[in-house]
């Protein structure tokens, strides 16, 4: 399994002083996937901070969206739903890109939700 379903699964239980949400929005069990454009995915790419010590950093290859936590040796690959909506295939791991008075979020929708706030 990798590295970045169990960070985002087991993150919550550290106390970093984490910030959390609560993604309902994202729980669907749908998984179909979307094309989205380029345009779109580059904008989500960057650096997501929950703190200073847990960064998650995406990237677009290929029109692919891909995640590196820290301590992963390779990037997971996450799957459109929708236009802001992504899954991890063959896991539960969901996350969504949300904007709020100009600044982009990114949640994951584990253990009751993480919000990461996009630094870079």
């Amino acid at each position: 399994m990798k590295k970045l379903f169990i960070l985002l699964f087991f993150v919550p239980f550290f106390s970093f002083g984490q910030t959390t949400a609560t993604p309902t929005s994202i729980a669907s069990n749908s998984n179909q996937e979307v094309s989205i454009s380029n345009d779109v995915l580059q904008k989500y790419a960057g650096v997501y901070e929950l703190n200073k010590d847990f960064q998650v950093t995406i990237s677009v290859e290929q029109d692919k969206l891909f995640a590196l936590a820290p301590g992963d040796q390779e990037k997971s690959e996450f799957t459109p739903e929708t236009i802001t909506k992504f899954y991890l295939k063959g896991t539960p791991a969901k996350i969504e890109f949300v904007e709020e008075n100009g600044q982009l979020y990114l949640l994951v929708n584990m253990q009751g939700g993480l919000k990461l706030k996009k630094v870079s």
